[in-house]
Order: structure tokens, then sequence, then C-alpha cells
């Protein structure tokens, strides 16, 4: 028996034949027959076949929801599996293959996805062609989503699906600013060469096309004709494969530019047409979502083919490919003409190409990639066919563009470059894309001046992937380089804030204030004094004091510098309001200001869902903050569920930046489990924390000195102190070396390190600890912070075991009286404090007062409330800042 699929050719596509038969698979004559038959490698780029029938279940649930199978199987095993599979949403048609045709086709004829039954080998070979080669004129990359009232709606409000519309939109605009290059044009020739190896009527047309395509003029024609070009940039925008979109970015702008010239010479000459149809296959749930999204927006990821003739899109052969799962639907589109400037290039380009089209009797109309529609009307035409109406956005339509029009006026102007594909993909949150194409660059000998640019861009892109001393050593490349210039300008800014970035990820916060300081001057020298890198540089600096745990410094140069520049300049779908209110939802935490930080980091998530892509790491940073203030405020299960939606980010990203992603997130879903007393999955998650890291990268020290601490802090509940003690000197020794004194970490072991020596009777050892804890908090703490409520605790602690029962009363009512004002009456922290003061009061004879404590804790904080009600929550200056 095979281990798994037999992948007869290697190339893949997102149409695929699956072929399941204990007894064909073996028989290799079978396999090869379809082979000889017909080159699929035109259609579809390999089989799958399987004897197995578990390995093919597994197989075909691991495909992404987006690609389609074509499954061949033998009457015999049909019968028992496909009541088990036939509900799979990529499985779109079924073929069975056997020699008893009338015996199997009466169970199959139950199944809406069985295509038919065959016996001879050469009637299924074409059935299939014929169904592939109608799939692949239908699968087209849409994204339909509301926007009921376009005169008030901005993309601030939308959902995901619009903001993988934006972002298509602005790839879009940077591929089409792209210079041409003969290199361009090799990419081309080079992909298409290597996806039809093995065609040798494609390679003929690609040679073809290589030897005698030489204008723009003729880029209609060729992507009318029946070959390779049609076929394989349908398939980059509809697999939505970046890196194939750009394979192809010669002949798509030689398109896009034929069709910008067709449109202005068509509407000059009134000759434009108004209406066009389109008959097309699309499956269920997406006819579901347009019959939801009357009056909202269809946009098209690629450009389409309609036809003025309402004949030809109503005779098309739409085979229904089995409801309820398919429906046959013709669109009408309508088109305003509306009169403009000479020369004006309209948004979303169209034009008649029938005189131009390979397919000259179909009235063929072609629409560019990336064109917008509104959905006017869905209905049911007939008994098989539904009916939608669209109109197409022009550009006086009211969808907040103020995004994409700032990005073009500020970043992509009349040409761009990699490095602006680059910046994209790095806005997108895509890392290692942009990484790798800043790469391509370096493999052209740039000049030294754009050497410049291109290494201190790989130093953002490895910060931003993790690879902490790549970025450094990128960082000081680009810094020696821009030195021997001798000028100051706003690259060498870059340069210091890049380097800044880097070093207060390795811990060396006073090094980076410095590049960021340095950073900052310069801009203020060198740049007008609306330039978003302005408020990137104080954000950037005011985190470098968050590092450093220097607070109201961090708000200042975060909330009063950056936010109000922010807040002045740009449009208000930008990115950046999303980082920056994420930065000060975390400086708000570690102040223990938690209403307020819940405040900013809701908002963060608000603009992460309306202008970010799902598996952005901006969004899942703002889940795992999220996640840390519930676990703070003891929201355990709400913390989990942040910790989830973030791991299930990091796990889906499918990219190299995501080990200390896992590491904070399984250390964090650790402590939640050690706070609800679940100390062996605590144990579980701190072990998967440190499968993450490698001890040979410096950047994982401060993640290795975390895990071993909270693991210290277990073993502390379960009284393991020998081993506990082990562990958290072990994290002692990492932050003592590396992390500044006022870090949160270094704190935290010293504290944890106390509470061994207090339950080893080490009490002076312990004191010394906690005397450290206490004068760093004090000095870097606002008055009222759980973290210091924890240090009156532990030391109220030490003091009861050495007897000193009126110094531990103070401690423990001094921590209480900050709990009582910065956590819920209901918080564990609140009861574990009234349980030790009853604790006190019970050594010394005070039996009701104890009672008190032990049974009534929530009232007990109610008093302390009182006697603390003269005290505002929030200081007047820091009122004004709440959301």
């Amino acid at each position: 028996m095979t281990s798994g699929p037999r992948k007869i050719n290697q190339v893949d596509n997102d149409l695929a034949i699956v072929w399941l038969d204990a007894k064909k698979s073996k028989e290799s004559s079978n396999v090869d027959y379809l082979n000889r038959s017909i080159d699929f490698s035109t259609l579809i780029s390999h089989i799958h076949v399987f004897d197995d029938v578990d390995q093919c279940c597994e197989y075909l649930l691991s495909k992404d929801q987006a690609d389609k199978v074509l499954l061949i199987v033998s009457g015999s095993i049909g019968e028992k599996v496909l009541p088990c599979i036939h509900d799979i949403t990529q499985i779109i048609g079924v073929y069975i293959f056997c020699n008893d045709v009338e015996k199997h086709r009466e169970w199959a004829g139950t199944f809406s996805k069985v295509r038919d039954v065959f016996r001879c080998p050469k009637k299924l070979i074409e059935r299939i062609q014929r169904d592939a080669q109608l799939l692949v004129h239908h699968i087209i990359p849409t994204n339909i989503f509301s926007f009921q009232n376009l005169q008030q709606t901005s993309l601030q409000n939308v959902d995901q699906d619009q903001s993988t519309y934006m972002w298509f939109q602005l790839l879009i605009d940077v591929l089409n600013r792209l210079p041409l290059s003969h290199s361009s044009r090799g990419d081309l020739i080079d992909e298409s060469m290597q996806y039809y190896s093995n065609n040798t009527i494609e390679k003929r047309k690609i040679a073809e096309f290589n030897e005698k395509y030489l204008s723009s003029n003729e880029a209609v024609q060729w992507y009318t004709r029946d070959c390779f070009l049609y076929r394989l940039i349908n398939r980059a925008f509809r697999t939505r494969d970046i890196d194939s979109i750009f394979k192809f970015r010669y002949f798509i702008h030689d398109l896009q530019h034929q069709l910008d010239h067709l449109h202005q010479e068509q509407q000059l000459s009134s000759v434009l047409p108004t209406t066009a149809y389109r008959g097309q296959i699309i499956g269920a749930d997406e006819l579901k979502k347009l019959q939801n999204n009357v009056g909202g927006i269809f946009c098209v990821n690629s450009f389409w083919s309609a036809t003025t003739a309402s004949q030809v899109a109503t005779s098309f052969n739409m085979i229904s490919l089995g409801r309820p799962y398919y429906e046959r639907v013709i669109f009408e589109v309508t088109m305003e003409l509306k009169q403009q400037p000479d020369k004006a290039k309209s948004k979303y380009p169209f034009a008649n190409i029938s005189h131009l089209s390979c397919n000259e009797d179909e009235g063929e109309v072609l629409f560019s990639m990336g064109c917008t529609f509104r959905i006017i009307l869905v209905e049911q035409f007939s008994d098989e066919i539904w009916y939608v109406q669209l109109s197409l956005l022009d550009d006086s339509s009211s969808i907040d563009e103020s995004l994409r029009e700032y990005y073009l006026a500020n970043r992509i102007e009349e040409q761009s470059s990699l490095l602006t594909m680059a910046y994209f993909f790095d806005q997108a949150g895509d890392y290692e894309r942009a990484k790798r194409y800043c790469q391509m660059l370096l493999r052209e000998n740039p000049s030294e001046d754009d050497s410049i640019d291109i290494h201190t861009s790989l130093a953002l892109f490895e910060y931003r992937i993790g690879n902490f001393e790549a970025a450094k050593r990128e960082g000081e490349l680009a810094l020696k380089l821009h030195l021997t210039q001798k000028v100051v300008d706003n690259r060498l800014s870059d340069i210091y804030a890049n380097l800044g970035l880097v070093m207060a990820e390795l811990g060396e916060y006073r090094d980076a204030i410095a590049y960021q300081h340095e950073s900052v001057k310069i801009d203020e020298l060198v740049l007008d004094e609306e330039d978003e890198e302005k408020a990137i540089t104080y954000e950037n600096l005011g985190m470098s004091y968050h590092g450093l745990g220097d607070y109201p410094n961090a708000l200042k140069w975060c909330e009063e510098k950056a936010l109000s520049h922010m807040q002045k300049y740009l449009p208000a779908s930008h990115p950046g309001f999303q980082r920056i209110y994420l930065d000060i939802g975390m400086i708000y935490t570690s102040m223990g200001d938690y209403p307020v930080a819940r405040g900013w980091l809701e908002k963060a998530l608000d603009k992460a869902h309306s202008i970010l892509p799902p598996l952005h790491k901006d969004l899942g940073n703002t889940f795992y903050n999220l996640g840390l203030l519930c676990e703070k405020t003891g929201e355990d299960e709400q913390g989990l569920n942040y910790f989830r939606q973030a791991l299930n980010i990091a796990l889906q990203s499918e990219k190299e930046d995501t080990t200390i992603d896992l590491a904070y997130i399984y250390v964090s879903m650790g402590a939640i489990y050690d706070n609800q007393g679940e100390f062996d999955e605590a144990l579980r998650h701190y072990e998967l924390a440190l499968e993450n890291l490698s001890v040979d990268k410096p950047e994982h020290r401060q993640h290795f000195a975390t895990a071993y601490n909270n693991i210290g802090f277990v073993h502390i509940q379960q009284k393991k102190y020998k081993s506990a003690l082990s562990y958290l000197q072990k994290a002692f020794k990492i932050v003592e070396k590396y992390l500044p004194r006022t870090h949160e970490l270094y704190t935290l072991t010293l504290a944890n390190i106390g509470q061994v020596y207090v339950a080893q009777d080490r009490l002076e050892e312990a004191l010394e600890c906690y005397r450290q804890v206490i004068d760093i908090r004090r000095r870097t703490l606002p008055k009222y912070h759980k973290d210091l409520a924890a240090i009156y605790d532990h030391l109220g602690e030490a003091y009861f075991k050495k007897g000193i029962f009126k110094t531990a009363i103070d401690y423990h009512k001094k921590a209480l009286e900050i709990e009582v004002h910065v956590l819920p009456l209901e918080h564990p922290s609140i009861k574990s404090t009234c349980k030790m003061l009853a604790d006190v009061y019970k050594r010394i004879g005070n039996r009701k007062a104890a009672i008190k404590c032990y049974k009534e804790p929530i009232l007990m904080a109610r008093m302390c409330q009182k006697i603390n009600s003269s005290l505002p929550s929030v200081d007047p200056k820091r009122k004004k800042n709440m959301i």
C-alpha cells in the first residue's frame, strides 16, 4: 500500500484531481492512460492518487477553503465513503469510475455532486476536461461587503473583507507604477516556461510571445487568446498569489495601459458600452452573501470579462455543478458614463474589446483589475438561474479613500519601486515577503546611495521578523555607509530609529533611548511638520521609555506627542492609529490603570479589525495585550479567549517570525492556568514556550527568563522550594546581566526569590530581596499599583513569620488600600490579602477581626474603599486622557 498521494505533476494549483481506488491505483496503466490522453497541466497541475481512504480524507480536509477538488472514486469505495465526505466544501465534482455502471448509477444519483458514472476512461477524461475548463473560467476572486450608507461610512467601520479589499487596491496601485525592465519580461517567460515545462503546445506559444510581442497595443489580443497568459494571470489573481502576480507585472502593466487608452478613446468617441452581461457559476455561500449585501460592494480582484450581448451570457454552457453547492448567475452591469477632464484616467477603466479580442463575435467587454460595483438587486430569474444587477462605482463614489489617497501622494507617487512594494508588504504585516523583495534589489548591484536605503529597510524588516541580531547588523551597515556621505538627512534618522528599536528588544534600553533621541533631533531639523515619520519617531522613543519602566516619559512621547501629531496630519484610517492606541494601552496596563488601558486596547482592536488583514501581527498583539489585561484583573476565561485568538493568528501565519510570539502567548496562558490552580497545565504551557526559544539567539534571553521565573513560581505553590529556587536563580542570572533594574521582570524574579526564602525561614535574606524590590517599585510605579500591593503583602508575610505582627498588619493594610483602588472587589488578590490579615489577627488573638477577614473579604474591602473614598480614582490630568 502507498503511504500517501503519488504526485504525477509537482506544480501546485488551486484545482486538483484526487483519485481514490484501492485497485486502480495499483494498476499504473490507468494512471498512465490519463496522462497520455490529456495533458492536464493546461488546466490542472497534478493528480493525487490514493489507495487508503483515511489518508485521502485527511488530505481533502487539509485543503484550503479556496481550493477546488475533482474526485474520481471507484463504485465500491464511493458507495461507502461518499456519505462521509460529500459535504466537504472543497469537493466540487465527483466522478464514479467502475465496471458496473447501472449498479452504481442507482446509489450515485442520491448525491448532488456526482457528475456521472463512467466505465470508459476516454469519456471520463472528456467530462473532467470540460468541467475543469468551466471551473477555471468561473473561479473569480471577489470581496463582498456591506456599505449600506456610502455617504456616511468610512473604512474605519469596515470588516475584514473590506480591509482585504483596501490592501489589494493599494497593491494594484504600486504594481501599476513599477518601472518595466528586461528582467520583468524575463520573469514572465521563466515562470510560464516552468509551469508548462511538460506542455509542448504551450511552450511553443510562450516562445512565440517572447519573439513577437512588441507593444502594449497587442496586450488585449494576447490576453483573449486561448493560451498561457489568460490562464496563469487569472490563476495568480484567483489564488491571491502575490509573488505570481509580481512575476506577471510586465504583461499586467501593458494590459492595464491598453485598457486605459481604449477607455479614454471610446469615451471621447461616445462609444463606451453602458451595459454588460456575464454568465457565471458561483458558490451557494457567495450567492447568499450577495443577497445579504444588497446596497453593498462587490469587488473583483482580477481582470473581468463580460459581453454587450445578453444572449451570449445566457447561452453560456453553465451546466450545474451540483445544487445546493453551486448556482448559475447572470450578472447585469450598468456603467454610468460621466465626462472626465482630458487625459484623466478613470479609476476603474473598461472598454469594448471585440475588435481586438480573439472572441470577435461575443461583443466582449473587459473591466480592469480591482473594479468595484454596487450590488443593486439579487433575485431568482428562473428555476435554474439567478439574476444579479451591479452598478460600476466611479471616481465620485463616496467610499472613504483617504488612506489610499494619502499613500498615493506620500508613498507611491507617479513611479514606485521594489522598495515601495516592500514597504506595503511591511504595512500589511507580510514581513518575510517585504524582506525578500528588498533583497532582490541587492542582487542588482545597487549604488552606494541605494544600498543605504536597502540596508535601512532590511534592518526594519529583520526587526519585525524577530531576527534582532541580523537587524542590528543591517542597521550598523547602513549607518557605516551613510556616515561616509557626511550629510544629515531623514535617512540617517531612520537608521538611528531602527537601531533604537533593536536595542530595546535586546534589553539595552538606555542605548535605545539615545538612538531614538538622535532620530527625533534629526527629524525636527529636516522633516516637514506634517511628515508621518515624526509621529513614528516619537512613538519609538516613548516605547523605549516604557521598556525602561519610565512611564511618565513613555506617555509624554506616545500620547502627548505621537498621537497628537497623527490626529493633526494623518487620515483616520491610517494603520499608525492602531499601533499608537495599542502602545498607549500597554503603557497604562504597566502603570496599573486598567480601566483606561482597556479603553485604549479595545479602541486598538476595533481599528485592527477595520484596517488590517485578518492575520496581521498587530491584530495578534492586540489580542495578546487584552489577554494580559484580563489576567491582571482576574478575568481568567476572557483572558484565555484573547490568548487563543492571538495563538490562532501566530499559528496560521506560517512565517518564521512567530517563535517569540508563540513563547509569549504560551507563557501568558500558563500564568492564567497557574492562577486557576491548574499547575500541570501551567507547566505544560511553559514547556511549550521553551520549545519555541533558542539559547543561541540573544533576543530570546528575556523570554527564557520569563518562562524560568513562572516555572519557579508554580513550584513555590507546589511547595517544591528547592526546584523553585533553582529556576528562579536561572531567571535572575539572565535579568541581572541583561535587563535594567527598573524592568518589571527584574523585580518580579527578585520578589519570587524572596518568597522561597520566607518558606525556607531565611527571613533576613527574604527581607533584603523585598527591600530592593520596594525601593525600585516606589521609584518607578504610581502610588496605587497592583505590583506595589503584591510586595507589601510579601513584606507582611515575612514580618508575620518573624513575629513582628503590628508591622505585618500595616503592610497588609497598605496592600488592601491599593487593591481596592485598582482592582474589582471580587479579585482573588483582595481575598488573598484579607486571608493574610486574618491569619495575623488570629495569631494575636483578635478573633472577631480574623473572622471578619476570613468570612467577609468583600465587606472588608468595601470598608477600606470607604476610608479611601476621598482619594480621586484618577488624577485630573489622567482623567482627561480616558477614552
